[in-house]
């Protein structure tokens, strides 16, 4: 008691100093400290000095200074922060039974000695009528309050049970108690003002966005499938707050299964459910927990199947839920997981998505709020995520000027915005403080959740400069990134990935670590860090060196890298050096990064790209010119011999003219000519942006080359193009051999060329141009295609016979025929044009990762306007399949979405995409261009571009 009551007089001292000094004040601490005796001897000593963990717990209390950190966490609370009181005091509580756990049945009288050490220091306190004393006063008081709600939950569960338990043999449950509860808790988790309006669709064509509890009470089970911070943790919570408040309505018990305590147990999922539901049990809680089962009253939530690490939990895991949803099907099972640590195994589940924050919303936001208005497109796409626009609006209240944040930025903000809170009573500095998360998360990264004796073990292992082991352990646990119940978890895993992220950082040679670098752009774990530490280099060089290493191995995660890297060259303050400097900077990070694109992923279509250089010109290379006037950007690629520099710098005064000299000489080498100017102010590109602006550039050149249709096509797709050219001409149309055609054609330039001999282009009345017509007959001819089984089958019926309709030109069976040769020819397309265009990157199209499948397509008949609908289901094999069937209505999405997904677990494999799409039939016979029609070579270009654009987004 002696030692207690020390810390308690120290603690009174450190806040109330001046009333304590001098002569006076000694005798007034004299005074109080007398009173605090008497107070703990009657409150403490009498009642629980002879229960047997006293001694245990009263040195417990001792040696980690509990009553101290409980009140300096609270008076330094962050309104970032979550930490409530009962969280700090359970930490202390669970610590103790983790170091004695004979003594957990005894949660409750531990829990009220800290109330009543809290009521006797305020009872004194009270007393001092010093500004500084009731400012303790009153933060004491709300701990006292604070501990005594949670105690009167915790006692009126007790005594309720107790007499019940005398009249019970069965199990039962206390159905009100336990409601009122979880309303209460799940409405701390769920804070109104921070939520927008979302809803779940399934991803696939057609989808209608609806009202998460209206999905999950139709389908029963539910998989929320999304990126990390998208909010279905919220949303989980928002679906238990809907069903605790109207229970009288739904009759339905929610019961929230966070699954790291499945990763870091050994216990069963029907064990975690019995322990959140066991206090509120009378009797025989198992026996309660079936029956409530059987009369399908659950709705059960487990949240977070990518915290379940390891691999043999994960699949024991999925064992049990699909036990539980077999036995049990008309419950309610709800599931969120990430998208990439998901792959179906919970079988012919309803998978949906999250709808975005829309960009109005953000918007009409972000102005209410005053602070901004029309982001530009780069920061609203970030700001969709609703975890990275929480703690963007908490960072972009304080800043003075309209600066925008990357996602690497915010999180550094928000963390050194927490350390600024805690400084006052910090021992390290922020560089230590990220260090010290950065090294626990980077060392325990496959770890969900720790025991409070884990941290307590690994903190105390780790060599900083604080002498304080206790101090920095509590610092750390408070720090506003953990969720603290009966284990302590990061709150998001995004704040463990950003802090492994600043370890990899700041401790190990990322940059010229070849097998670090392999292990983390490789491993889908790590792929968040990789995007986080694109952010976080001091040096432009380092950042140079990571980020070429991951042009040269992983497009699509180089990409998502660029967009999230920091800008060296504004925060070191090299924006404050010459222009010179800075525009040469720019224009040679755009020259590296399209080059190395155009060259290395795009290299048999390079001549299509700017500045459209052919392969003849082996003695030519890419180069860039450009000037910086204002905040525009002018630049554009230019052909120049091998020993001229890669990038040339223009100044404003002679932009003009060095622009009349590149027009003047471009169609010397080339036959095209394009020229870029871009307000980096307004596209919020001001700064060391030259690797997003090349992306931008390479999107721009894919959206004309799949506008113009001009990659090189399949064989079939040439044949359609034969097939709509010698439609317009009268004299090949009876021809249906294509070396017949080759004669023919080259015999009637050859008699143009005799009549006029320096004519060099010879076109038809149809407007055919023979020469080209001639070409595509030689590849053809080349290739040994056989023109009648290379072309989609045309009408079977005469004009006379179709009553003015262009559909009864063709009879069902020939329509038949036209669906499946379409597609048979589409997919052999496809997939010949993405290998021989893109060999760098078709890989990652889900439509290649998906191969091999057999497309299934349902032909529905109409006079007017048949339809199709297809998707695609796994096969065995080595090729694509198409499978076609006649019937008068199409299978619903949802009957559709489960084959396709069973299709794929039946093989022990995951689609990618499990889109549904449904078309007219005349899709496949008219095109959409006005110039020819090739509805062949328009539906593979859609393919393509929608392929395409799952690595550079919307092109």
């Amino acid at each position: 008691m002696v030692v207690i009551l020390s810390l308690m007089e120290n603690l009174l001292v450190e806040e109330l100093g001046i009333y304590f000094k001098g002569v006076i004040g000694k005798l007034k601490l004299r005074f109080v400290t007398k009173r605090l005796k008497n107070e703990v001897e009657v409150l403490i000593l009498k009642q629980y000095g002879d229960r047997i963990y006293y001694l245990d717990f009263d040195r417990f209390l001792i040696e980690q200074n509990v009553l101290e950190k409980i009140i300096k966490n609270f008076l330094n609370q962050d309104v970032l922060q979550s930490k409530t009181i009962n969280q700090s005091v359970d930490f202390y509580i669970n610590l103790f039974i983790e170091k004695y756990p004979k003594y957990k049945l005894d949660n409750i009288d531990l829990k009220q000695i800290i109330q009543k050490y809290f009521e006797i220091i305020f009872k004194q306190l009270n007393k001092i009528r010093t500004p500084e004393s009731q400012v303790l006063c009153r933060t004491i008081k709300e701990i006292v309050d604070g501990i005594e709600r949670q105690l009167q939950y915790l006692t009126n569960i007790v005594d309720d049970n107790n007499a019940l338990l005398k009249q019970i043999v069965n199990g039962n449950f206390r159905m009100r108690s336990y409601i009122e509860t979880l309303l209460t808790t799940s409405g701390d988790a769920f804070v109104q003002s921070d939520y927008f309006e979302r809803y779940l669709f399934q991803d696939t064509e057609g989808s209608k966005a609806r009202d998460s509890l209206k999905i999950l009470l139709q389908h029963h089970k539910v998989v929320l499938k999304g990126e990390a911070g998208f909010g279905k943790t919220f949303e989980t919570f928002k679906l238990i707050k809907q069903l605790c408040a109207k229970h009288s309505s739904y009759q339905l018990i929610p019961v929230y299964v966070p699954l790291i305590e499945y990763e870091d147990g050994l216990v069963t999922l029907f064990d975690i459910i019995q322990s959140k539901m066991e206090p509120f049990c009378e009797g025989n809680s198992k026996d309660a927990i079936n029956r409530l089962f059987v009369n399908n009253q659950f709705a059960l939530f487990f949240d977070g199947i990518d915290d379940i690490i390891d691999e043999k939990k994960r699949l024991k895991f999925f064992y049990e839920a699909n036990q539980l949803m077999t036995q049990y099907n008309q419950n309610f099972f709800f599931f969120t997981t990430r998208n990439n640590r998901y792959k179906q195994e919970l079988g012919e589940e309803k998978s949906f998505l999250l709808t975005n924050l829309s960009d109005s919303v953000i918007q009409s936001d972000l102005i209410n709020l005053g602070w901004y208005s029309n982001l530009p497109e780069s920061y609203l796409e970030l700001f969709r995520n609703p975890l990275l626009y929480k703690i963007g609006k908490a960072i972009l209240v304080d800043r003075k000027n309209r600066e925008l944040l990357n996602r690497t930025q915010i999180f550094t903000e928000y963390f050194e915005k927490n350390y600024r809170y805690k400084n006052s009573y910090s021992e390290l500095s922020l560089h230590e403080t990220l260090n010290l998360f950065g090294q626990f998360s980077y060392e325990n990264f496959n770890q969900s959740s720790f025991t409070y004796s884990e941290v307590d073990k690994i903190i105390s292992a780790y060599p900083v400069s604080t002498p304080n082991k206790r101090n920095l352990i509590d610092y750390f646990i408070n720090f506003g990134i953990f969720i603290t119940s009966d284990r302590i978890t990061f709150s998001h895993k995004l704040f463990k990935e950003f802090s492994a992220a600043y370890y990899i950082t700041n401790n190990l040679t990322v940059s010229s670590d070849t097998e670090l670098l392999e292990k983390l752009i490789y491993n889908e774990e790590w792929q968040e860090v990789v995007i986080f530490i694109s952010g976080l280099f001091s040096t432009i060089e380092e950042q140079d060196i990571f980020l070429d290493f991951v042009l040269q191995h992983n497009l699509p995660l180089y990409i998502k890298c660029v967009n999230s890297k920091n800008d060296l060259l504004r925060s070191i303050g090299e924006m404050d050096s010459t222009i010179e400097n800075n525009i040469e900077r720019i224009l040679s990070e755009i020259h590296k990064t399209y080059t190395f694109i155009v060259e290395n992923y795009f290299r048999p279509i390079s001549e299509q790209f700017e500045p459209f250089i052919k392969e003849n010109k082996m003695d030519s290379k890419i180069g860039i010119t450009g000037c910086i006037i204002g905040d525009s950007l002018h630049y554009w690629f230019d052909i120049v011999d091998k020993g001229i520099s890669d990038v040339k710098f223009v100044s404003s005064n002679l932009l003009t003219q060095a622009s009349q000299e590149y027009q003047n000489s471009i169609f010397l080498k080339t036959t095209r000519m394009i020229q870029h100017s871009i307000n980096l102010e307004l596209s919020g590109l001001i700064g060391d942006s030259g690797r997003k602006i090349a992306i931008d550039t390479i999107k721009k050149n894919l959206s004309s080359i799949i506008k113009e249709q001009s990659l090189p096509a399949s064989n079939y797709i040439l044949c359609e193009f034969l097939k709509e050219t010698i439609d317009r001409v009268s004299w090949l149309k009876d021809i249906d051999e294509i070396s017949l055609m080759s004669k023919d054609v080259s015999t009637r330039i050859n008699e143009v060329r005799q009549d006029y001999p320096e004519v060099s282009s010879f076109t038809t009345s149809g407007n055919v141009e023979l020469s080209s017509l001639n070409k595509l007959l030689t590849i053809l001819l080349d290739s040994g295609v056989n023109y009648r089984s290379s072309i989609i089958p045309g009408r079977d019926r005469e004009y006379s016979e179709s009553n003015g309709l262009t559909m009864n030109l063709y009879s069902t069976k020939r329509k038949i025929e036209i669906v499946e040769t379409f597609f048979n020819f589409a997919e052999v397309s496809y997939l010949e044009m993405v290998k021989y265009n893109f060999p760098n990157i078709f890989k990652y199209f889900s439509k290649i990762q998906d191969m091999p499948y057999k497309l299934f397509i349902t032909y529905r008949d109409d006079e007017s306007e048949p339809w199709i609908g297809y998707y695609h289901l796994a096969c065995s094999g080595d090729k694509n399949l198409v499978e076609v069937s006649h019937n008068d209505s199409f299978k619903n999405y949802e009957t559709a979405y489960d084959e396709i997904l069973q299709s794929y677990n039946l093989l022990n494999r995951v689609p990618k995409d499990v889109s549904i799409h449904r078309s007219a039939f005349s899709n496949l016979l008219f095109s959409r261009n006005f110039s020819k029609n090739t509805p062949l070579n328009d539906y593979v270009h859609k393919e393509i571009k929608n392929s395409l654009e799952e690595i550079f987004g919307k092109i």
